[in-house]
């Protein structure tokens, strides 16, 4: 077999794709370069990510297209695995792969983060307005279906979205993130207290339907239960004023932002997690609550869901913004806590599923189908 040269043009370095890559770039067969074009944004850093920019020596930070092609001088040859058409240095880099007759591959999530903030989050009307949403993407569609190897998606939310748009089903194939933890944890948790602790980690917003997780918490017929929020208060102390209101406040604990080489600490902790997100085109904390050996709860409207929760074996989806439904999955693990062991080791053996071990075999066996010769 032949070594296959491929090339990844990412906006910035991030801790679900770096494992991945480290795997693909130890690969026999593959000649591996990134590329990324832009900087880590001030949100980002806020909720824990890392502005330091250390590349690896596969990986080069480019100021331009023109001089990240002068310094990759086989460009011509490889493939290019392009992340999204929303950057504006993706939409001169794709028409002159086109031009000059290069092989490439779309990979993305799922489209609507606009549309969806637009609306409010409104689960309803972005459920009703999505098919005409995705209309105005299908000039890029038949870009991709005409001139692509094919279409790596971030899971079923997102190739429903490329069906959409008009690319056909055997272009796309799935290609997942795979975020670990930078700790193993280990099988018996620390927290020894009769009490179980639900865990939420992400930005405190109307996008992640904060307000819906503490509705839903309030309503829960039980004293001995506690709600971890981590991650980036947006709301300018609503969030606290509502707990106040609820009269929840010495049950729930604001952990503000913990940076991800310490987040284990907080999983470590916790017995049930849940993600109440009204849009997330994947959703990558789901990928380390599985790791962590935790039960799921998540909404419909989070694509690693539909990949990582296995219904009634290692946690539960729901309608987003139905707290109804949500309070009956936090009650069901309050009223049966031996599913709580059960169903957190049940996400140890789903998430052997999406490790970049796997992922690798995921690319390479896409390129095979899409006729790339090894």
């Amino acid at each position: 077999m032949k070594k296959i040269k491929v090339c990844f043009w990412l906006n910035v370095q991030s801790a679900h794709q770096s494992l991945f890559l480290d795997e693909l770039y130890n690969h026999q067969y593959i000649d591996l370069k990134v590329c990324y074009f832009d900087k880590t944004n001030k949100n980002r850093i806020k909720l824990g990510w890392s502005n330091e920019e250390n590349y690896k020596d596969y990986e080069l930070k480019v100021l331009s297209l023109d001089t990240a092609l002068d310094n990759i001088s086989d460009w011509k040859e490889r493939i290019h695995i392009v992340m999204g058409y929303g950057f504006s240095f993706n939409k001169t880099l794709v028409p002159l792969l086109i031009k000059e007759q290069v092989k490439w591959i779309h990979w993305s999530e799922r489209y609507g983060i606009g549309l969806a903030k637009k609306l409010n989050y409104n689960v309803f009307l972005f459920k009703l307005l999505r098919p005409l949403f995705l209309l105005t993407k299908r000039d890029y569609g038949k870009l991709v279906q005409k001139y692509a190897l094919g279409c790596f998606a971030q899971g079923e939310l997102a190739k429903k979205d490329f069906l959409l748009m008009g690319i056909s089903e055997q272009k796309i194939e799935n290609l997942f993130y795979t975020s670990e933890l930078k700790k193993n944890i280990s099988s018996e948790k620390t927290n020894k207290k009769n009490e179980i602790i639900f865990l939420y980690v992400g930005q405190l917003s109307e996008r992640k339907g904060t307000k819906d997780l503490l509705l839903a918490f309030k309503n829960l017929q039980v004293k001995n239960v506690k709600l971890y929020l981590v991650g980036q208060d947006t709301s300018d102390g609503k969030y606290l004023l509502l707990v106040k209101k609820l009269r929840i406040s010495r049950s729930v604990v604001f952990k503000g932002i913990v940076p991800f080489n310490k987040i284990h600490d907080i999983y470590d902790k916790s017995d049930v997690f849940v993600f109440p997100s009204r849009y997330d085109g994947w959703g990558a904390v789901l990928n380390e609550a599985a790791y962590a050996g935790l039960p799921i709860i998540a909404t419909n409207q989070t694509g690693a869901a539909y990949h990582i929760i296995e219904n009634n074996f290692n946690g539960y989806r729901y309608e987003a913004s139905d707290i109804e439904a949500l309070v009956s999955k936090m009650q069901y693990y309050v009223n049966n806590k031996q599913f709580i062991d059960i169903h957190g080791k049940n996400s140890k053996e789903v998430i052997k599923k999406f490790t970049p071990k796997v992922n690798v075999g995921r690319f390479i066996n896409a390129l095979k189908k899409w006729g790339v010769d090894f």
